[in-house]
Parts: C-alpha cells; sequence; structure tokens
C-alpha cells in the first residue's frame, strides 16, 4: 500500500490564497465581465445542440475563442444546486487547485518531491496565471493552466513507459482542444 502524499494536502492549502478573491460576494470585475455567467445559462438553454460554442455577445474565433468544456465543468456545480456565479467562480477555483497538482505530478516525475511542490506553487501564483482569471476573466485559458501540465507529464510517461500511455495522451489532447484550440496547438 503506497504511502498518501502529504505534500497534496500542503498544496491544496497553498493554493487558498490563489482562489481565495473568489470566495467574496458578489462577482469579481474583469475584461469578460458577466460573459462567463451568460455563456452558461446559453450553454443550459441549448444543451442539446452538439455545435454549442460560447458566443454570447462576441463572434466565435475558432482559433482564440473559448471550447466548450470549460463551461460544462461549471455545468456540474450547476447541478449542485449553485447558481451561475457561483458555478463559475467554483470553476476558476477548482482549475486553480487541479493545475498545481498537475503541475506537481509532472514536477515530481522530473525532479522530486520538494522541488515540485515549489513548481507547483510557483506556477500557480504566475502573474499570467492570476492575471488570466481576475483582469482578463478568461475561462478557457484558466483550464489550459490544468491541461498543460497533464499533457506534458503524460508525454513524459508515453516516453518512459511506451505506447501504453498513448491513449491517455490522446485523450488529453481532445480535452485541451476542446478547452482553447489555439493555445493547445501551441503547446
Amino acid at each position: 500500500m503506497r504511502k498518501p502524499d502529504l505534500n497534496l494536502a500542503l498544496l491544496s492549502l497553498l493554493t487558498v490564497f490563489a482562489f481565495a478573491p473568489l470566495t467574496y460576494p458578489g462577482f469579481f470585475q474583469s475584461h469578460s465581465g458577466f460573459l462567463p455567467i451568460y455563456n452558461l445559462y446559453d450553454l443550459e438553454v441549448n444543451s442539446g445542440d452538439p455545435g454549442w460554442a460560447p458566443t454570447v455577445g462576441r463572434g466565435y474565433d475558432f482559433w482564440r475563442g473559448e471550447g466548450v468544456l470549460p463551461y460544462y465543468m461549471a455545468e456540474l456545480f450547476r447541478w449542485l444546486g449553485a447558481s451561475g456565479a457561483v458555478a463559475i467562480r467554483w470553476s476558476y477555483g477548482l482549475s486553480f487547485v487541479l493545475s498545481a497538482w498537475a503541475m506537481y505530478g509532472w514536477a515530481k516525475r522530473l525532479w522530486g518531491e520538494k522541488a515540485a511542490l515549489i513548481a507547483a506553487v510557483v506556477y500557480t501564483y504566475a502573474p499570467y496565471h492570476l492575471a488570466v482569471v481576475y483582469v482578463r476573466g478568461a475561462l478557457a485559458e484558466a483550464w489550459t493552466f490544468v491541461g498543460f501540465p497533464l499533457i506534458l507529464w503524460a508525454l513524459s510517461r508515453e516516453r518512459a513507459e511506451g505506447a501504453r500511455q498513448a491513449g491517455t495522451l490522446a485523450l488529453l489532447c481532445v480535452a485541451l482542444l476542446l478547452t482553447q484550440v489555439g493555445l493547445t496547438l501551441w503547446l
């Protein structure tokens, strides 16, 4: 039986400061304003449409636009009874925690536990990462911060373990493409 990794618990506590402003009442001001909330409600109205895209208030841009996966993640919180604003805020908060865990997993494989903990904290509090959420309000980009280290982790595992990880890598690439196409291709 494997011993529990206490660094993940410590890392979860260290990410609290990244998502603490999301716990304040109301919705925070960002460049996207309330568009993520409106897009979430638009998803609910058009839930049966397989060609749905988050286009409320703007035209769809295939390369730079948001994908559907972050809104489906937020929709999970709606099913739990949260309002649209709360669901979007919780989605941002979950993206902070999961991106820290993903970076920790990848960096632990490369450099060990202590260096991985530092890398995950730096990744979480990188100014661009915080600005994506609190300045730009880009929900899809917040979730790409989860996907980037997961794909790099899967690539390093595939290189070490062979074709057994190819399916995982393909699934992660599809998920990241459904999040933000341009950044996925950039990666």
